[in-house]
């Protein structure tokens, strides 16, 4: 996407919409931080929410600890490739969320997306039956669609995907923390196991008629051969045996 760069002092910023540049110029990510409780917070990204205007948004932070950090962050800003690729998966209509802007100094980058009403993540959602067997199918269908559109997210599991009614009353999945994720080439067999494999690992609770919901949505609306569901059991038992 080409899009002219602002300037804020040392922070530079690349709007997603022309309309946004006026209020980027006096947006201070310092304040947004001050000023709100975070949603998430490590010791290498914050996650608040804050308002670009009337926009109800997100401020993610990715912070730079380590000289190597911030030579990455001069040569690629994590937030401005995870907004990239989230515009790009909006346009190959992949559900992910709407990057504003990406922003970047010597030592941060800063990634605004726009708020999703009522949004909640997969893991912590408490969900009605019915609605927690659209989510499941859902879930299936999205990966499938991820991994044909090339994604390849190697750290999706239940607390990276958001849930939020959709206008049909129906549940509305959304792929988010993105800073790893990546398209490529094809998305092989074996990642594809792995994926499967960290989302049934992260949804412990789910039933077996659930898990087989999403799994038989996942390959179309039937189950893959034994030998492919043994695999996906066996990674999955492998993720629950790390220490």
């Amino acid at each position: 996407m080409s899009t002219p760069l602002l300037s804020n002092g040392r922070l530079r910023w690349k709007p997603y919409a022309p309309d946004l540049a006026a209020l980027l110029r006096t947006f201070d990510p310092g304040a947004a931080v001050r000023e709100n409780p975070p949603a998430k917070e490590n010791l290498t990204r914050t996650v608040v929410p804050c308002r670009l205007g009337n926009i109800q948004a997100y401020l993610k932070i990715h912070r730079s600890r380590s000289v190597w950090d911030r030579l990455k962050q001069r040569l690629a800003p994590k937030a401005l490739l995870e907004a990239d690729l989230a515009f790009r998966l909006r346009r190959l209509g992949i559900p992910a969320p709407e990057p504003l802007a990406a922003g970047w100094a010597p030592d941060a980058s800063f990634l605004l997306t726009r708020a999703i009403p009522e949004a909640q993540s997969l893991h912590d959602a408490d969900l009605p039956d019915n609605t927690r067997r659209e989510a499941c199918e859902q879930m299936g269908r999205l990966l499938a669609d991820a991994h044909r559109a090339h994604l390849w997210h190697p750290d999706l599991h239940a607390g990276n995907l958001l849930v939020a009614p959709g206008a049909d009353g129906l549940p509305w999945l959304t792929v988010s923390d993105l800073p790893s994720a990546r398209l490529v080439p094809s998305v092989s067999g074996a990642m594809a196991t792995r994926s499967l494999a960290m989302l049934a690992a992260s949804l412990p609770a789910l039933s077996r008629a659930d898990r087989l919901r999403g799994l038989k949505a996942y390959f179309g609306g039937t189950l893959p051969p034994r030998r492919r569901i043994a695999a996906i059991l066996a990674a999955r038992d492998a993720i629950w045996a790390r220490p």
